[in-house]
């Protein structure tokens, strides 16, 4: 994978694959790209531009029949058919000036971005953005989030690991 087969730079940041076995990535220096050729010969992939994405959107996550991405302090939802990219505006306003660490879609249908010191959830259905603080006497930075069967969202820091309950309880 390289600027040759169509990326915008060297580094590929994030890969995906979404159910119908269509592999994405996105690269570190900006853009979103569908993995197309022959998958057994990496030599014969290509890397065609989802139009309209040129900033770093190193974290992507699949959900939805979508592509989720963020861009900065913004989240984009981008339909995996038509490529056209959707501002997700109640994102934006609760995440205004916060760098994202990590990024994960839940069974439940809630897009979940880790963040300095908190986790944001955007809720597909209601179209709502909530910040959960995490208060642990130091600032750590949300680098992974993962769900249990029971539906909590669990993230790992650089010191901690935390757990948040479906009723909304933050568990340190």
């Amino acid at each position: 994978a390289s600027k040759q087969n169509g990326l915008s730079s060297n580094y590929i940041a994030h890969f995906i694959k979404s159910p119908d076995g269509t592999f994405w990535v996105s690269a570190w220096e900006g853009g979103l790209f569908k993995v197309t050729g022959d998958l057994a010969k990496p030599v014969a992939l290509h890397f065609d531009a989802v139009p309209g994405i040129d900033g770093v959107s190193e974290k992507i996550v699949y959900g939805d029949h979508a592509i989720w991405l963020i861009e900065m302090d913004q989240l984009y939802r981008v339909d995996e058919q038509t490529l056209l990219k959707e501002l997700i505006p109640s994102f934006t306003e609760t995440a205004r000036n916060q760098m994202i660490y990590s990024l994960y879609y839940s069974k439940a249908g809630d897009v979940w971005a880790g963040t300095l010191n908190g986790l944001i959830q955007y809720n597909t259905k209601s179209q709502t953005s909530k910040f959960h603080k995490i208060i642990t006497g130091t600032d750590v930075i949300i680098s992974s989030i993962i769900e249990d069967s029971e539906g909590n969202i669990w993230s790992t820091t650089n010191t901690s690991t935390q757990k948040l309950t479906p009723s909304g309880e933050m568990i340190i």
